[in-house]
């Protein structure tokens, strides 16, 4: 309902209308905490080791594809 319609349903307790249909519905909503359900920064799995088994398999990959000794300009 709108604002305007739900003052009219409210209006048989005019003098409180205004109360009930907007001053207390905005004092409800300041008292919530407001939490979002989806976090609001990148967040990212932490893997024990990863970045050492990632180096290893770069360099495995590269051996394959470039031979031992990798190139200076790949090993760079």
């Amino acid at each position: 309902m709108t604002t305007n319609e739900m003052l009219e349903a409210f209006s048989f307790v005019k003098d409180r209308a205004v109360e009930f249909v907007i001053d207390n519905p905005a004092k409800i909503a300041d008292m919530v905490d407001k939490i979002y359900p989806i976090p609001t920064k990148l967040m990212t799995p932490t893997i024990e080791g990863c970045e050492q088994l990632l180096t290893d398999e770069i360099y495995k990959n590269a051996h394959q594809i470039y031979g031992d000794p990798l190139p200076q300009i790949v090993a760079d």
